[in-house]
């Protein structure tokens, strides 16, 4: 794994958003995924905290912590989520832009509440963000990949395996 980003670090997040889109995503279905997360989970050194959110009234339609996570992997979660909202992508994306852009100063100075690392992924519809899942407690990029690793799953779709290391 590397940590050096390019335009194509871009351009591989952007695929496995356009790639891991759904036809209709409902509470059943975030029940769903967030299951196939929870068990997911059990194959790293860690446990997290997951969390889908439903976008249209920013409703937490799933939510899971592991017994060893607390109120601050709930919070980096949101923090995670909303970089992805403001970033229009998954928050792994967010957090390459700045890094390409040397804007180390702007991802850190509005954090918890914004949080420009890996770890929160726009569930869409139709061309419209239905949700997000988010995840945290894992390192190095592993809450990004086992999010990837859970729509995946869902979809049974495989996408691109992502070589770089991220925060």
């Amino acid at each position: 794994m590397t940590q050096d980003y390019t335009a194509e670090t871009l351009e591989m997040l952007k695929r496995q958003e356009e790639e891991l889109v759904f036809d209709a995503f409902t509470s059943k279905d975030a029940l769903k995924l967030g299951s196939i997360l929870v068990k997911l989970s059990e194959q790293y050194d860690r446990e997290v905290s997951i969390r889908i959110t439903r976008e249209s009234d920013e409703l937490v339609i799933f939510q899971y912590a592991g017994d060893t996570k607390t109120e601050a992997n709930i919070v980096y979660m949101e923090g995670k989520r909303k970089a992805s909202l403001e970033g229009g992508h998954c928050s792994a994306y967010v957090y390459v832009t700045n890094r390409l852009n040397h804007e180390f100063a702007y991802m850190f100075e509005k954090m918890p509440e914004y949080c420009p690392g890996a770890g929160a992924f726009p569930i869409m519809v139709n061309g419209i963000r239905t949700a997000t899942v988010s995840v945290s407690g894992l390192h190095d990029g592993k809450d990004h990949e086992l999010i990837i690793r859970g729509l995946e799953e869902m979809l049974q779709r495989k996408t691109e395996e992502f070589p770089w290391i991220l925060v």
